[in-house]
């Protein structure tokens, strides 16, 4: 994926498609990321790639990490990871490919899939659930309101179906 974020445009980096894309889901403990690199020396070349390319996806997923980008500061391009605890974690990425910073980020600060997908299924919405806490519950205050389910009498009128024992002429 990142072979081809490359040749696209600025705008579909933004679209919902492309910043969903991103794999890398931070640790509760990472506060904040610190990006540095340099935009004159080739050797920060796969950290602009990096900037460009994932830290969209990366904010997108882990909107509670602040992620900050220094050009220009450091004379050598590196990533420090800021825990709760106080730890800093500085990754090197002199002379590293996008996707080598992107492994090493993951192994270093990332949750693993069975976390991830615990994580899912615990947020997951069961649209059972409807009523005066509709917010809380999947956004539906009656049950009509889910597709499937039969019409509301309030809102449509429902025709009865016509049976002989109704037919008061016979």
């Amino acid at each position: 994926m990142a072979a081809q974020a490359r040749n696209v445009s600025y705008a579909y980096r933004r679209t919902m498609e492309f910043l969903s894309s991103g794999k890398i889901h931070l640790r509760r403990n990472v506060m904040a990321i610190h990006i540095k690199y340099t935009t004159h020396i080739d050797s920060s070349a796969g950290t602009r790639w990096f900037v460009a390319e994932e830290v969209p996806k990366l904010q997108y997923k882990n909107p509670r990490v602040q992620i900050l980008i220094s050009k220009n500061e450091s004379p050598s391009p590196s990533i420090d990871i800021y825990h709760r605890r106080g730890n800093i974690v500085r990754i090197d990425t002199d002379n590293k490919s996008s996707d080598g910073i992107i492994s090493r980020l993951a192994a270093v600060a990332a949750k693993d899939e069975k976390e991830v997908q615990k994580e899912k299924a615990k947020n997951a919405v069961n649209t059972a659930n409807f009523g005066h806490l509709s917010a809380k519950f999947g956004g539906h205050f009656c049950i009509c309101e889910i597709p499937g389910q039969a019409p509301c009498p309030g809102k449509v009128t429902v025709k009865r179906p016509v049976h002989e024992w109704h037919n008061k002429d016979s």
